[in-house]
């Protein structure tokens, strides 16, 4: 998609090691040692930014918060949907709280909801 997107590959590099965001965060700035005069972006879907953005912080890694994959559309009101979809949101949202919470109590972000 990058290289669709006219970013040349040299320029890509992935972390494949991590297997939750917390070792994402570790394993990347070990890979790209970040310096205080860059500025990155943190693209994310807006569910997970606030713990994402947490562990960057506690990892002393300045980013700029680029939410997507809102599920809301503000100044809409949400169709009535049906029963599953319901429970799917209700699942997605409890994991977040639950990551966010978890994360904080293991001392991997500094504040339960980061601003």
């Amino acid at each position: 998609l990058f290289v669709d997107l006219g970013i040349e590959k040299s320029r890509i590099i992935l972390e494949a090691q991590s297997r939750n965001t917390h070792e994402n965060v570790l394993y990347t700035k070990a890979l790209v040692k970040p310096n205080l005069q860059e500025t990155w972006l943190l693209i994310t879907s807006a569910s997970h930014m606030p713990r994402s953005v947490g562990i960057f912080r506690k990892h002393n890694w300045d980013v700029i918060p680029y939410p997507t994959d809102y599920r809301v559309i503000v100044g809409q009101r949400q169709p009535n949907l049906g029963f599953s979809e319901k429970l799917s949101i209700i699942d997605n949202a409890s994991k977040e709280w639950i990551g966010l919470v978890s994360y904080f109590l293991l001392g991997r972000t500094s504040e339960v909801f980061p601003k």
